[in-house]
């Protein structure tokens, strides 16, 4: 079964010709300025909501596209041996 990736509730809104004011009713919830901060990433929807989105968008937006996956920061770089081995250094 083919695995079809998950899209953001934006893309989705977008691609779909909705506006805030319609996916708001669509999501019940209290206002477009809500689906703007979803979106935005400044909230992220209750479990409920969340649920309402998933059934809306037919699984297009799953819980992941409110989470960002951490970028892995850089390793740190290991010294060379020969620095720290008095005996190297002689």
């Amino acid at each position: 079964m083919a695995r079809l990736a998950t899209m953001t509730l934006r893309e989705f809104r977008q691609l779909h010709g909705l506006s805030l004011a319609e996916m708001a009713e669509r999501l019940g919830v209290h206002s477009a300025r809500t689906v703007q901060r979803y979106e935005a990433g400044e909230r992220i929807p209750e479990p409920d909501v969340m649920r309402r989105i998933v059934m809306a968008t037919g699984g297009a937006v799953t819980p992941n596209a409110f989470y960002q996956t951490p970028t892995p920061a850089a390793a740190p770089q290991p010294q060379h041996a020969a620095a720290n081995d008095p005996a190297e250094a002689a």
